[in-house]
C-alpha cells in the first residue's frame, strides 16, 4: 500500500490582492505573526500566496474580493518565478542602465533572466470569516492562524548569513498524496509508480539545542509560514545564475561598481520550523 508524506497547512487572514494566471486564480493573504485575525501593524504580517486551481475549490467556483477575510487549508508546493532584467531594474527604480552598455552586448543583457523560488499554498478548502467574530483579538489573546505540518526527505542543506546571525535552511522533498506520477516509471524498491516530489524550503529552529540535519534524512517539521525580504544587488543576482557568459558581460560593463549599487527587494515564502523530528534510518 502506498504511503504519503504529510503536507498540511492552515492559515487565516485578509486578502490583499487577487490576480489570474494560466487559468488559475491567485491571492495574497496577509497573515498576522501575532496570531490575530486583524493585524494593523504591517511589519507583523506575513504574506502567503494562495493558488485556486482554475478558480475552483472542492469542485465549485469561488467568489473572492480584495479585503475579504478567509481561513484556508491546503498543501505547499514550490513556485519558480522567472524575473527579467527589465523587471529587476523596474523594481530597483533604475532607468537608463542599458544606455552605457556596449551596443553589441545589449541583446544579451535584454535576455537575462533570474530564477526565484517561493512557496505557494494550493487551496483545498475555503471558509469566509468575519473579523467581527474575532473574539481572541477583542480579548487581547492570540490564536493559531498559521499552522504547517510536513514530512519529507532532506534534499539539500545550506547556511545563509544574515548580519551576525546565520539561518540554517533545508530543502525538503515531500511525496504527498497530491504529487504527480511519472509516466511509465516504476520505483524498483516498491513496485509502485515513481512520484515527482514537491519541494519546500524550511528554516530550522535556532535554539539552545541544535539538531544536526543531513541530506537524505527523513524529517517531520511543525511550524508556520513566514515571508522574508532580501536586498539583492544586480551583481549578486547575475553571479547566482551560475552562467559564465553573464560573468563575461560583467567584465565588459563600463561601470562595474554600478552593478553593486543597483539593488532590488526580493520576497520569498518559506516554513519556519518550531519543532523538528529526525526519523531514524
Amino acid at each position: 500500500m502506498e504511503q504519503f508524506d504529510l503536507n498540511d497547512v492552515l492559515v487565516a487572514g485578509k486578502i490583499t490582492r487577487l490576480w489570474g494566471r494560466g487559468g488559475d486564480v491567485f491571492a495574497r493573504l496577509g497573515v498576522s505573526t501575532n496570531g490575530s485575525l486583524v493585524e494593523k501593524d504591517d511589519t507583523k504580517l506575513s504574506y502567503v500566496t494562495l493558488r485556486f486551481p482554475l478558480g475552483v475549490v472542492a469542485g465549485k467556483p469561488v467568489t473572492l474580493h480584495e479585503g475579504d477575510f478567509a481561513r484556508v487549508t491546503g498543501f505547499l508546493t514550490q513556485n519558480q518565478i522567472q524575473v527579467s532584467l527589465r523587471r529587476f531594474l523596474d523594481t530597483a527604480g533604475v532607468d537608463g542602465f542599458l544606455d552605457n552598455i556596449p551596443q553589441d552586448d545589449r541583446p544579451a543583457w535584454h535576455a537575462v533572466q533570474f530564477k526565484r523560488q517561493s512557496a505557494v499554498l494550493n487551496v483545498l478548502a475555503l471558509e469566509m470569516i468575519s473579523p467581527i467574530g474575532d473574539v481572541a483579538a477583542k480579548n487581547g489573546e492570540t490564536q493559531d492562524n498559521n499552522q504547517v505540518t510536513l514530512e519529507g526527505i532532506v534534499a539539500r542543506r545550506w547556511d545563509y548569513p544574515r548580519g551576525e546571525q546565520v539561518d540554517r535552511f533545508v530543502r525538503v522533498a515531500i511525496y504527498d498524496r497530491f504529487t504527480c506520477t511519472a509516466e511509465d516509471e516504476i520505483n524498483p524498491a516498491n513496485g509502485l509508480p515513481r512520484r515527482m516530489a514537491h519541494y519546500v524550503n524550511v528554516i530550522l529552529p535556532n535554539g539552545e539545542r541544535e539538531i544536526e540535519v543531513k541530506a537524505r534524512q527523513r524529517i517531520r517539521v511543525t511550524g508556520a509560514l513566514r515571508d522574508r525580504g532580501q536586498r539583492v544587488s544586480l551583481h549578486q543576482a547575475i553571479l547566482e545564475t551560475g552562467q559564465s557568459q553573464l560573468a563575461e558581460l560583467i567584465q565588459r560593463c563600463p561601470d562595474t561598481d554600478r552593478l553593486h549599487e543597483i539593488t532590488a527587494q526580493w520576497e520569498s515564502l518559506h516554513v519556519t520550523a518550531e519543532s523538528l523530528i529526525v526519523y531514524s534510518r
